[in-house]
Formats: structure tokens, C-alpha cells, sequence
């Protein structure tokens, strides 16, 4: 199956870029480096009793469209522990398989956006934040507050999971996230399941990373790279095109400075 390629090149990808974030081949600046390694604990684990799942949820990535297969006696009833330490041999040993979901930084912060400060929950980074915040101030919120203390929705996938400590069985990706379900529930149960989601693409296009992005300042944006730099390095998001985009806000916004002086 094509899922089947797909998530082993995933879990491929993870594992040497795990090896290289140990080494300490990253750069420095990455606030993940000290984060990371002191955090070794799953966020959020949802236990299904039938086929013996453990999936690490990330909101804002798929985590309605999950809970809901309980219901429709495919997974049965789960049970959630909020704190799962590393490295419990049990928890490998226990359950048949592992699972997470990645979602392109700068879309989920969007779907967070959309869902958390308009939908009217809005203690977004940490504490309340107005419902009339744009979304470059919304984005610059999220970039001068420390990851640890965040709101859950807006803290890495990385972070989250762990994905260097836990050995996922299964990456799945929203942006190929009705196939890549329905594929592993086929798997885990031997039923069929339709799964209709909107977010089904070839992944985020420059040109709309970079609409999304209109009126972000560029010291808002490194920031943001650098609190999400191991959602883009672990789960194989192009970093470059991001980048480029910072690229282009430093020399628009060093001519502006320069026509001030």
C-alpha cells in the first residue's frame, strides 16, 4: 500500500533526524534543545481497549475525527492519561500500536486560530487573550511566550509526543489524513471506514504559507521557526520555503528602515 511506503519513509526520516538532534547537530538558538530534553513525557495518550492503540494527540491535528471512532464500535471505549512518562517498557509491550499526527506548523497555529480565539476560547498562549486579535498578533503572542508554559494547542507536536523517546508505530499526516486513518483502522480492525476531512492536499504551497504569513513581522517569524523547528525537521515540513519567506521580511523591512534614517 502507498501508506505503508509513506509511513515507513516517515518513521525512517524520524529516526535520523532523532539521531542528529542527540548528536547536537541542530542549531543552538533552537529553544527545543534544553525543552525537549527535560521534557520527557506524552502530553496527552488516548488508550483504546479493542485493538490496543496508544495514540499521542495533538490538537488541532485530527484529534475530533480520532475520539469519535469509539462510537462507532471500532476502537471501543478509550481511557486518556494526561502525563505518560518515557521509556516505560509497558507501554510498548501493552499495546499493539502507537500512533501521532503531524500537521504543518503554520496551518495548525490557523486551525488553532479559527477554533481557540475566535471560537471564543481564548486562553491561547497561556492566559486570555482578546477575541478581536488578528492573526499576526495572534502569531506574535505565540512567539514571545516559552513553550513550556503555553496552552497545549499551540505547543509543538515535538513537544508534545516525543517522538524521539516513543517508538510510533504509525505517523499519520493531515495533509493525507483520511487515507492515511482509514488505511489504520483497516489494519487495527479489518473494517472499512469513510473518513471525509477538508484537510486533504500535497501540503501547504509557499504562496499560501506566505499569505498566511502577510503582516507577521520577521522577528515574529524566526521566533516562530525557532519554537517549531522540530515539528518541521521530525515530520518533514519544508523549513526552506519558510525561510525564504523570513528572507524576504528582513530586506523589505531593512529598505524601510534604511528610507526612515
Amino acid at each position: 500500500m502507498v501508506y505503508d511506503v509513506e509511513n515507513r519513509k516517515r518513521l525512517e526520516h524520524l529516526k535520523a533526524k532523532c539521531e542528529e538532534f542527540k548528536e547536537k547537530k541542530f542549531p543552538q538558538s533552537i529553544e527545543h534543545q534544553a525543552a525537549f530534553y527535560e521534557h520527557k513525557q506524552i502530553s496527552k495518550m488516548y488508550f483504546f481497549s479493542k485493538p490496543r492503540l496508544a495514540w499521542c494527540a495533538v490538537p488541532k491535528a485530527g484529534t475530533s475525527s480520532i475520539k469519535t471512532l469509539d462510537t462507532k464500535d471500532m476502537f471501543g471505549p478509550y481511557h486518556r492519561h494526561d502525563k505518560r512518562t518515557a521509556g516505560a517498557k509497558r507501554f510498548h509491550m501493552k499495546y499493539r500500536a502507537t500512533m501521532m499526527v503531524a500537521r504543518h506548523p503554520i496551518e495548525r497555529l490557523l486551525s488553532g486560530y479559527k477554533n481557540k480565539i475566535i471560537g471564543h476560547i481564548r486562553n491561547a498562549p497561556g492566559h486570555e487573550l482578546s477575541d478581536d486579535l488578528s492573526f499576526p498578533e495572534f502569531l506574535e503572542a505565540i512567539a514571545n511566550y516559552p513553550i513550556k508554559e503555553a496552552n497545549r494547542h499551540f505547543q509543538p507536536a515535538a513537544y508534545l509526543c516525543n517522538p524521539c523517546f516513543h517508538n510510533f508505530t504509525y505517523i499519520m499526516k493531515m495533509e493525507t489524513y483520511a487515507r492515511d486513518l482509514k488505511v489504520i483502522v483497516y489494519k487495527l480492525t479489518g473494517k472499512s471506514i469513510n473518513v471525509a476531512h477538508k484537510h486533504q492536499s500535497g501540503g501547504p504551497k509557499i504562496s499560501k504559507i506566505e499569505e498566511l504569513l502577510d503582516g507577521v513581522s520577521a522577528d515574529t517569524l524566526e521566533k516562530l521557526i525557532n519554537h517549531y523547528y522540530l515539528d518541521y525537521v521530525f515530520f518533514d515540513y519544508d523549513l526552506n520555503e519558510t525561510l525564504e519567506i523570513l528572507g524576504k521580511k528582513q530586506k523589505e523591512e531593512a529598505l524601510e528602515n534604511q528610507k526612515k534614517q
